[in-house]
């Protein structure tokens, strides 16, 4: 019975320990060093790698994040972008250049820009008190 139960826990665990380690991370008083602190506790020697998982995970969510973020706003300016190329299309009797701002705004940034989570996670933690509130942070 105990195996059967270690065996439900282990694929509970696998599950949803990245779940609370997401949770951690985006805690101002916790970020990432909670993580780094409990992994190689838990991990042993696969910690390093579990870590840099969660990391991945956190920077996906913020990516897509800015992705549907960024794709609203190319909505809403959609029609002054599309005027602007047309106007450019015309004037120039070819539409080289249209095609080329088009590639220009579809590009994304470089991956080596310090993302808004880099920034957050580099910040220093905020010390833990009884009286904190998210809300007012």
């Amino acid at each position: 019975m105990t195996i059967s139960m270690m065996e439900k826990f282990n694929k509970y665990w696998s599950d949803i320990h990245g779940v609370l380690a997401l949770a951690a991370v985006l805690d101002p008083s916790y970020k990432m060093m909670l993580v780094k602190f409990y992994y190689p506790r838990i991990f042993n020697h696969n910690a390093a790698s579990e870590i840099d998982k969660i990391y991945q995970v956190c920077d996906k969510l913020v990516h897509d994040y800015q992705k549907k973020n960024d794709s609203s706003e190319y909505l809403a300016q959609s029609s002054t972008s599309s005027c602007q190329i047309e106007t450019a299309s015309a004037n120039n009797k070819s539409d080289r250049m249209a095609k080329f701002y088009k590639f220009v705004s579809n590009v994304e940034a470089p991956s080596s820009v310090k993302t808004k989570l880099d920034t957050f996670l580099d910040e220093p933690i905020l010390p833990r008190s009884d009286d904190f509130d998210i809300l007012i942070w």
